[in-house]
């Protein structure tokens, strides 16, 4: 009977090491998780100043180019 209730507690004692082991990952993943959406906002917004930097130079280009082709045209 002593026996049985050692093991029981032992049994207790492993399972609330397991519960807060697993409860330390779920949190890591959380913190991964969160990290790695931030890092997709970075680089979101990173990539929306690189397109409307882009936007412009082309937009830019088609003005010289409509000015070239009109020019030409005139001459």
């Amino acid at each position: 009977m002593i026996h049985y209730v050692e093991q029981l507690a032992r049994k207790d004692v492993i399972i609330n090491s397991i519960r807060k082991h697993k409860k330390q990952l779920e949190m890591q993943v959380r913190q991964l998780q969160d990290a790695n959406i931030m890092k997709l906002v970075e680089i979101s917004v990173t990539l929306l100043r690189l397109l409307s930097i882009l936007l412009c130079l082309v937009t830019l280009l088609n003005f010289y180019f409509i000015l070239f082709i009109l020019l030409s045209s005139w001459r």
